[in-house]
């Protein structure tokens, strides 16, 4: 019995170590038009987008394993070499996981390899770099040039109850934390739809993740027609946005403001006066709008906010806690605007903590609790699923949540 347990192990030791020099022998690293492809034998096949290299050069620096795969925490850097001549080094915009067949994942920041001919590699990689950069700068300037252009595919996807927000299978891990899993919702055109959830629970994140400043690690989010993986600047155009804490640019004053924020977008430039106008007078800010945002109070500065994300007259708003901070007038004042959007078929998704607020306002709920939807749909359905009739959007949420 030992012996055929020493065999075993002898063969597969030398499976494995007959897969891992075959892999080194093996290691090709290719650049197409869109990607560089990093293969090391059956041990390793990744794919870099060339869009997510920030910078690329030779290496001089010796390193302290010259063959197969290695994994340098403190720098983040993932080196897949076959010796120590004819290195590249390339940092990316965004950390990548490689998958090993052979070792664990790894997150890496930085990629050391071989390549044959080191100058002339360098010299097609800045190429193509430069022809991803120009074409994405091609791409943003066509957006921008031309007027809410969107508006053939807006109109096919704008009428009440058709779908303006689609989330799916959405996962976002912060290294072994998942703070969203498997989340599932949909926004329509036409309905404001509450997102509830206690402290911790991935509000934010989600919501960072639906409007793109968070990378998801799994699942889909459409934007009205657009997916905002390949399509980014035609999903973002859709929407407004107001995060939790406003982003404001505190040495303007309140116009140039919402000025500057209209000449991101599309906007007819002979309508934004206009535009800009009605919304000062709209939140009570015309005496403060030739002063400088540093000096707006808190809530001032929420209703600044809640301006710029509606001057470019978007068919879609996302929220993070739109009244906090705001006085009971000015919470007075964003329910009227809401509600007034939801007149005009706007699809508005909104984070509260105020569960009053989410009752008297929204005509769907979902709640959100340890990064899971564990409760969604109209909240009279919501309120009819208990066993006391008499339930409260409170006391659902509390009994969801505990």
């Amino acid at each position: 019995m030992i012996k055929v347990v020493v065999s075993a192990i002898i063969v597969v030791t030398v499976v494995f170590a007959f897969i891992f020099f075959l892999s080194i022998f093996l290691t090709k690293h290719t650049l197409t038009p869109t990607s560089l492809v990093l293969r090391q034998g059956i041990n390793l096949k990744a794919v870099v987008d060339l869009g997510n290299i920030l910078t690329v050069a030779k290496v001089k620096a010796k390193l302290s394993i010259p063959f197969g795969i290695h994994y340098l925490a403190d720098s983040e850097t993932i080196q897949i070499t076959t010796g120590t001549s004819n290195l590249i080094e390339v940092e990316l915009l965004q950390p990548q996981i490689f998958k090993p067949l052979l070792g664990r994942k790894i997150k890496a920041q930085k990629i050391v390899f071989n390549v044959d001919k080191p100058e002339s590699f360098l010299e097609s990689v800045t190429q193509k770099l430069k022809k991803t950069v120009r074409e994405s700068k091609s791409k943003e300037q066509e957006l921008i040039s031309t007027p809410l252009p969107l508006a053939s595919n807006i109109r096919r996807a704008n009428k009440a109850g058709q779908c303006a927000i689609k989330v799916t299978n959405l996962t976002k891990k912060y290294d072994d934390f998942v703070a969203v899993e498997k989340l599932n919702i949909e926004v329509n055109y036409g309905e404001i739809f509450g997102f509830l959830g206690p402290n911790g629970a991935g509000k934010t994140t989600t919501i960072n993740t639906i409007v793109g400043l968070l990378k998801p690690d799994a699942g889909s989010i459409k934007i009205g027609n657009f997916d905002l993986k390949s399509e980014t600047l035609e999903a973002k155009a859709m929407f407004g946005y107001v995060a939790e804490t406003p982003i404001v640019y505190e040495n303007l004053t309140g116009a140039e403001f919402l000025q500057f924020v209209a000449k991101l977008y599309p906007v007819d430039k002979s309508d934004t006066a206009g535009r800009i106008e009605r919304f000062l007078d709209l939140f009570n800010l015309n005496e403060w709008k030739d002063k400088p945002i540093k000096i707006y109070s808190q809530g001032m500065r929420r209703k600044i906010a809640i301006a710029a994300a509606l001057v470019h007259n978007p068919r879609i708003l996302i929220l993070d806690e739109p009244t906090n901070g705001l006085d009971p007038a000015g919470i007075h004042k964003v329910k009227e605007v809401l509600f007034e959007l939801r007149s005009k078929e706007v699809a508005i998704l909104m984070s509260t903590h105020i569960l009053e607020i989410a009752e008297r306002m929204c005509d769907r709920v979902g709640i959100i609790n340890r990064g899971r939807i564990v409760a969604q749909g109209q909240l009279s359905k919501l309120l009819k699923s208990t066993k006391d009739k008499k339930s409260s959007l409170e006391e659902i949420f509390l009994n969801l949540t505990k």
